[in-house]
């Protein structure tokens, strides 16, 4: 009987040992598979941090671009503007020099009948003009 208790104790150590070797092997297998997978998460994070980085990369360079297009049209509608300002003015100043012009008149030069160099002698004044 002893021996048969022995041999019975034998074959339930041999079947926990089998049974421990299992388990062993199933948490070597786990343990590499959350290696794995953590591995496999971790890639998977690095690509979608990167797409984001490239994201607000892309989104600041656009906002730039739109404020830097922004400014230039600005800036632009400014130099318009004072271009069309200075047209006015270069207007208003042809109108005023066309009016001026057309308004002015050559200048008529007197010339005086009597020379005014001495004393008035009236006969000679007379005789000169041709006046009986």
């Amino acid at each position: 009987m002893k021996i048969l208790s022995l041999q019975e104790t034998v074959s339930k150590l041999t079947a926990e040992k089998e049974t421990l070797k299992s388990l062993i092997s199933l948490e070597g297998k786990m343990n590499q598979y959350a290696k794995d997978y953590y591995a496999e998460q971790s890639c998977t994070f690095e690509r979608i941090k990167q797409k984001i980085e490239n994201l607000v990369c892309t989104v600041e360079s656009t906002m730039a671009t739109a404020e830097q297009s922004g400014e230039l049209f600005n800036r632009l509608r400014k130099v318009l503007n004072e271009v069309n300002k200075l047209k006015d003015v270069e207007n208003r100043e042809e109108k005023i020099t066309l009016i001026e012009n057309s308004t002015e008149q050559e200048p008529t030069v007197v010339e005086p009948d009597i020379a005014m160099d001495g004393p008035l002698n009236l006969s000679e004044v007379l005789s000169e003009k041709n006046v009986c």
